[in-house]
């Protein structure tokens, strides 16, 4: 997959260079709320890659991560929320 990685068989594969980018500084991050805004990039980057590519399996496999860690984003959202601050 690497060689197609390089080479750009189709003009698509340069998305697999924006998701790895993605995934590469979302492990760097210290910050959790960064980390899931490029989790999520990542996630939405590979469904785009594999409706063009035409790997519908692996897009719902992607876009049921999607689901899961946007639903994780919007429950700590509302778990933060609801903490009342002890001033």
């Amino acid at each position: 997959y690497s060689m197609y990685l390089f080479t750009f068989r189709n003009w698509y594969d340069f998305i697999l260079i924006l998701t790895s980018t993605a995934f590469v500084l979302s492990m760097a991050q210290q910050k959790v709320k960064i980390y899931r805004i490029l989790c999520v990039i990542n996630i939405a980057l590979f469904i785009l890659y594999d409706c063009f590519a035409g790997a519908y399996g692996n897009c719902v496999m992607h876009s049921v991560q999607l689901a899961v860690v946007l639903t994780g984003v919007l429950v700590r959202y509302i778990k933060t929320k609801r903490e009342i601050p002890i001033q």
